[in-house]
């Protein structure tokens, strides 16, 4: 999608660089050949054109051909009995067939059709002519869009194959049309509407299929479609003449020419014809009043377009000769999509259907030179948007640009051209600016895609943002580099490689570029180096800091880029080897953009998409944006309110007075989203928003990211999914982590009512953040030793809590005034505290509890020579990251390396897990059985396939086999005694519930579909569905994908489905469970209409995993 997305936007850049090129005949015919032929060529360079003139010879034999291809393509038409849109009474034919039908031959017709356009282009290749045509090629480029106008009364010219002239093989961009040779320009009452209207007339349709051309015309969002179908003169008359006008007129059904006019079959009456003529009057009101484009999908339409252009209408478009009903539907369907959804020009919406139909070829011979444009050259060919459609916004809003929007990145190309030398010569470029200056989009939309474009330098690119664990981002960044992925087991010991080791960075790049044969130059990028000093602990900051700086120093074909906001600069400087660093390398500075560049940010993405701002408009955006700090995501932001004011193309002053201006477009929005919900709703956004930020030392308050671990924000997941949708937060997926933070900081001053609430809460973020400070001092209080045997580690993890009671007793917990303080926060503000702030504010309770405490070290002689500082250091940060191994094996495909040290900790996992059970920790130890049945249904697996591991493999099953039962035995009972009790109310109470799937309609196959993972449940069938697959119960959905997948059905408790079973029974008179009388489809259950509670529940392709369940619980 990302690669066809920025194709559409070069292809619509390329569209914006037009030339045309309008040939005039003048009189003449093939006859007596063509004596004064003018060419004119215009381009967007110039208001003026250049003009050239040439001649053509007579040729008969082209004439002959021509009709004689006519002659043969009706008989080919009839031969192969086409539903064509050709007058049902037309016997009159223009040629004398006599027998001709009878003796026809396909090969006969391609012999014609190839003899006509050699005759044709060879006619064109006559010396004077081509020598014109050089002196044009020479000022086209083949990469523009370029538009030919043919300019000629002539018959026989219109009918000719223009489509393939081998002249436009060199123009993949150009495309056709044809004008009368008298056109002028009259005024158009162009109507105001954010809705294309269409006036569709479906005319006889006798014989032929126009249900895909409505359905089509239906499924356009930005239409307003009205349909006439087999009217009479008179109904056809009065719809013209409609006041409020149509942009766009579309007639299916039969049609056809006679001595060059036009007759539409209107109806299946005995006054079914209609001729242009007969229209005339109200066609030209109908322009008067805004039609711009007209579209005859029927036959022989010459005719039509002939006479229409004498109305000067902007735009027709016709079939000249008759048309398969086939050919017909494929031309428009493709026209439609190019031109209204796709927004492409007119002219290249021809040209893609066109491209389409040559597809048909086999089965319909020349098929493609059928569609013919008419143009009025007065008037440019509005594009969809003009006509009043809606174009996707090239805004984007409050969102940094991404390599993939670099095409809409305008404004900063000087600065990116001055980046791009840096790269070059420099090993460090600090880049530096104010929130809001656009530093992340510079890099991202304009100096990415810039090298990526430079194959002499071999550029490998990789970037991360520091977040809470910079080594943990760097490792990631590392797999960019290698194309490899790490397990999580070996991120972990990476990572804590790199954390002590401060050349071990160095090295991870040196190893890199070495295998790379030095042929590649690294760009390592890390965006919001301030995270470093809002996020990070100081021992991690410190140690990443001295790393990073190792690699800058001593690194070979390395360069590093930091983005950094401007008030924290002084953060670095403070370092005495950093501000070395940055006095050898300056930093470069993001200043506000000129007026001109501003302009260009501004006009420039709306371009691509056929929209235009006034003047004005321009001018007073970048009047009020240079009032604000930080203005560019202001900008961007009410660019993007504005864009929905858009009509016909246009973007006016008054809009943007509607939208309030830049100083109001984010509050108004912002508070417009807020006031969309219900009260109740209102309060929980205001404890989300507050959470989503931080205040630092000088009590400003910045912007936090939280992850969803955080038991309010996973509670009110589903109200931040809406806000995320409405744009004010930004969910994330960072590996396994989810996050969520405010969109930008800018609307924490933007908002009054946000900041307001940061105003009244203050105290209690201001406590906060000191608690954040005096978690991290508690988390990383000791110097960690790495280099302690595997075996000893393991042995140490036995004892954690033994040595946190010691580092208790060391002063790290909070005590005295602080202590009582988060004491009252903790009675005040409970639930809106993340679970690592509840632990540390009750350990530092219990500790005030409990002064004295016994610190015994069982076996302490087998630390041999290990110091006791040493003990307590590695165990502080270990407890954490054995619990991330097991955590990471439930999901992490498991090693031979990593076996061994799973099944030495599981035991402890287990224990860990059942003595959070006693102290009612629920959710965290229904989570940690759920683990550990995965690792260990996982770590049997492998075992099983790979028994040569361990010598004594049959013990090693029956631990793991006594683990896993003893996990699912617990998670079962957890279930029964907290969830359970809910689904046996809502059963006695005959709540049952029902099931609701999202329905689709297949436009190929003419179907209704169903979508399983848009199901909705309610009531008893809810809770047993997400007992079943959520969190609340066994989690089987472990990659919440929505559906189990192979394997994941062994997290079900047997226990579990035995409880589900006999209170399904139960309530229902034995008719409703999991299966019925033969099987696990249907069953005698009146409340799901013959379903099974299997069926009910289960996506089809899902029953049998559930099914192979049943039958190992022996249910079945």
């Amino acid at each position: 999608m990302k690669l066809i997305s920025t194709m559409l936007l070069l292809l619509r850049h390329f569209e914006c660089k037009k030339m045309i090129l309008i040939i005039n005949f003048g009189k003449g015919n093939l006859e007596e050949g063509f004596s004064y032929i003018t060419l004119q060529l215009w381009s967007d360079y110039s208001p003026f054109p250049q003009q050239f003139t040439s001649c053509l010879p007579a040729n008969l034999e082209l004439k002959n051909s021509c009709n004689q291809w006519r002659l043969q393509y009706d008989q080919y038409h009839q031969r192969n009995s086409f539903d064509s849109r050709n007058n049902l009474d037309d016997n009159e034919d223009e040629f004398d067939f006599e027998d001709s039908v009878t003796n026809f031959s396909e090969v006969d017709f391609i012999s014609f059709s190839n003899n006509l356009l050699e005759t044709f282009n060879q006619w064109l290749n006559s010396d004077n002519f081509s020598n014109i045509l050089e002196k044009i090629a020479a000022k086209l480029n083949p990469n523009e869009a370029i538009r030919l106008i043919l300019n000629t009364d002539n018959d026989t010219l219109k009918r000719l194959p223009w489509s393939d002239w081998e002249f436009l093989n060199a123009y993949p961009k150009s495309e056709i049309s044809l004008s009368r040779s008298h056109y002028i320009r009259e005024e158009i009452n162009i109507k105001l509407r954010n809705k294309v209207r269409i006036l569709a007339i479906i005319g006889n349709t006798q014989g032929i299929n126009v249900n895909q051309e409505k359905q089509w015309l239906n499924q356009l969002p930005d239409a307003e479609v009205y349909f006439l179908e087999k009217p009479c003169k008179d109904d056809i008359k009065t719809i013209l003449s409609d006041t409020k006008g149509w942009d766009i007129l579309f007639f299916a059904g039969h049609s056809n020419t006679k001595e060059n006019t036009g007759i539409l079959s209107i109806n299946d009456s005995n006054e079914r014809d209609v001729t242009i003529n007969e229209l005339r009057c109200h066609l030209k009101e109908a322009i008067k009043n805004g039609l711009q484009v007209a579209i005859f999908n029927s036959c022989d339409g010459l005719g039509i377009g002939d006479g229409l252009a004498s109305l000067y209408i902007p735009i027709t478009i016709i079939m000249r000769e008759p048309v398969p009903n086939k050919v017909a539907q494929v031309f428009f369907h493709q026209f439609l999509e190019s031109y209204a959804n796709q927004k492409l020009s007119l002219y290249i919406a021809v040209k893609n259907a066109r491209k389409k139909l040559e597809t048909l070829d086999n089965d319909y011979l020349t098929a493609s030179w059928l569609p013919m444009i008419f143009q009025n050259p007065s008037f440019s060919p509005p594009s969809w948007v003009e006509l009043g459609g809606f174009s996707p916004c090239p805004y984007l809003g409050l969102n940094a640009f991404q390599e993939s929007n670099a095409d809409l990145f305008f404004g900063r190309e000087t600065l990116i051209n001055e980046l791009e030398d840096l790269v070059k010569q420099n090993y460090f470029i600090p880049l530096v600016g104010a929130s809001g200056s656009g530093k992340s989009s510079l890099i991202f939309a304009g100096l990415i895609p810039k090298l990526r474009q430079d194959i002499n330098q071999n550029w490998r690119i990789s970037w991360f943002r520091p977040n809470n664990n910079p080594f943990e981002g760097f490792v990631k960044a590392i797999s960019q580099f290698t194309n490899n992925s790490y397990d999580r087991f070996q991120e972990l010991q990476l990572e804590l490689d790199l954390e002590n080791d401060r050349t071990a960075i160095s090295n991870c790049f040196n190893q890199i570029i070495q295998n790379f044969n030095y042929s590649s130059n690294l760009l390592l990028i890390i965006d919001q180096f301030e995270e470093l000093f809002t996020l990070c602990n100081k021992s991690q900051r410190e140690a990443f800091l001295k790393s990073v700086l190792t690699a800058i120093n001593t690194v070979y074909k390395l360069t590093v880029i930091i983005t950094l906001r401007a008030d924290f600069l002084s953060y670095l400087l403070n370092s005495v080897e950093w501000g070395q660093l940055l006095k050898q390398y300056s930093p470069q500075y993001i200043t506000s953009m000129n007026r001109e560049e501003l302009k260009s940010a501004i006009v420039k993405p709306a371009a691509f998409h056929g929209v235009k701002l006034k003047d004005k408009l321009v001018d007073q955006l970048i009047d009020d944006v240079y009032q604000e700090a930080g203005y560019l995501p202001l900008l961007q932001f009410t660019l993007t309110e504005l864009w929905k004011q858009q009509k016909k193309g246009w973007l006016t002053y008054q809009d943007y007075e509607t939208i309030g201006g830049v100083r109001t477009a984010l509050a108004n929005y912002a508070e417009s989203v807020y006031q969309k919900f219900y009260q109740e709703e209102q309060e929980k956004i205001k404890k989300i928003f507050l959470q989503l930020v931080t205040l630092k030392e000088n009590n400003q308050p910045t912007k936090k990211l939280v992850t969803k671990d955080n038991n309010f924000v996973r509670e009110n997941w589903q109200l931040i999914t809406r806000l995320a949708s409405s744009h004010l937060l930004i969910t994330n997926s960072l590996e396994k982590e989810i996050t969520v933070e405010i969109a930008h900081e800018k609307l924490i001053t933007a908002w009054p009512r946000y900041y307001q609430w940061i105003q009244e809460h203050q105290d209690f973020l201001r406590w906060r953040s000191q608690l954040s400070n005096n978690i991290n001092q508690w988390r990383n209080c000791l110097q960690i030793k790495q280099d302690q045997p595997l075996q000893l580690r393991l042995f140490l993890s036995k004892k954690i809590e033994i040595w946190k009671n010691y580092q208790q007793q060391k002063g790290y917990l909070l005590k005295d005034s602080p202590l009582i303080n988060a004491r009252i926060w903790y009675k005040k503000r409970l639930h809106e505290l993340a679970e690592e702030e509840k632990e540390f504010i009750e350990k530092s309770l219990k500790l005030r509890r409990n002064q004295k405490i016994t610190i015994s070290l069982i076996s302490i002689s087998v630390l041999g020579t290990i110091s006791l500082v040493s003990i307590f250091a590695w165990v502080q940060s270990k407890e954490r990251q054995l619990e991330q191994l097991i955590r990471y094996a439930s999901s992490q495909v498991i090693t031979s390396e990593n076996l061994k040290t799973i099944i030495d900790v599981l035991p402890n996992y287990l224990n860990s897990a059942n003595q959070r059970e006693k102290s009612n920790q629920i959710k965290q130890a229904m989570d940690d059985y759920r683990q550990i049945l995965r690792v260990a249904n996982n770590t049997y697996e492998k075992i099983e396939k790979d028994p040569h591991i361990f010598q004594n493999v049959s013990n090693v099953q029956d631990k793991i086999t006594n683990i896993s039962q003893q996990a699912e035995s617990s998670l079962a009972e957890m279930i029964s005694k907290y969830r359970l009790p809910k689904l046996e109310q809502q059963l006695t109470n005959k709540q049952f519930g029902e099931r609701k799937i999202s329905q689709m309609i297949n436009p190929d196959a003419d179907t209704i579909e169903y979508d399983y993972t848009q199901t909705i449940y309610t009531d008893a069938l809810k809770t047993t569905h997400d007992i079943i697959m959520s969190d609340i119960g066994a989690k089987t959905d472990q990659n919440s994908n929505d559906i189990i997948d192979e394997g994941e059905e062994k997290m079900i408790p047997c226990q579990t489905l035995i409880q589900i079973e006999k209170l399904w029974r139960k309530a229902t008179n034995n008719q409703c469970g999991w299966y019925g009388e033969d099987n696990v489809w249907q069953s005698n259950c009146q409340p799901f209409k013959g379903n099974t509670l299997t069926n009910m529940l289960m996506y089809p392709s899902d029953v049998p995993l559930l099914e192979n369940r049943l039958h190992q619980c022996q249910i079945l």
